[in-house]
């Protein structure tokens, strides 16, 4: 198993009568270890979620000198995340986009699902909307203000 570190790096501009221009000093704050090798990284809220070989993980990002990773056993075959609210919308190898409520301080709980034919490629939130890019189908739209009723819009 190929093993991948996450380097969290602080930028520090440190200025002294002998440096020289442009002069710029990176200071390691911590890394992550997962277990498979990373394909996408979302930030939502004080978190970062991570995608690795079909797995969801994450972590706090408030504070970088304790990083703690959580692995979301329950979430699985993940190609594409989107976060709104309380939300994860979640596409996957497994057809369709799942519904997940993220509570913090709880295991995901699966509270929905759309289904839609074709591979999906990307999932993105934007007011209320998500866009799903779709290998077979072109662009998709749903109208999720109400997470339960998704509706298709397009």
């Amino acid at each position: 198993m190929l093993k991948s570190n996450i380097l969290i790096t602080f930028i520090c501009f440190t200025i002294t009568a002998n440096s020289f221009s442009n002069q710029v000093y990176l200071t390691l704050i911590n890394d992550v270890t997962v277990s498979d090798e990373p394909t996408d990284i979302l930030l939502y809220e004080d978190k970062a979620y991570i995608l690795a070989n079909g797995n969801l993980a994450s972590f706090y990002t408030s504070d970088p000198y304790k990083i703690n990773l959580t692995s979301y056993e329950s979430i699985t075959g993940v190609t594409s995340a989107a976060f709104t609210g309380r939300y994860a919308y979640v596409a996957g190898n497994f057809g369709g986009i799942k519904l997940y409520d993220i509570t913090k301080h709880r295991e995901p709980v699966l509270k929905n699902t759309i289904s839609i034919n074709g591979k999906i490629k990307k999932i993105v939130i934007d007011n209320g909307y998500l866009y799903v890019v779709n290998n077979d189908l072109g662009l998709q739209i749903y109208d999720v203000n109400t997470s339960d009723f998704p509706l298709y819009k397009n």
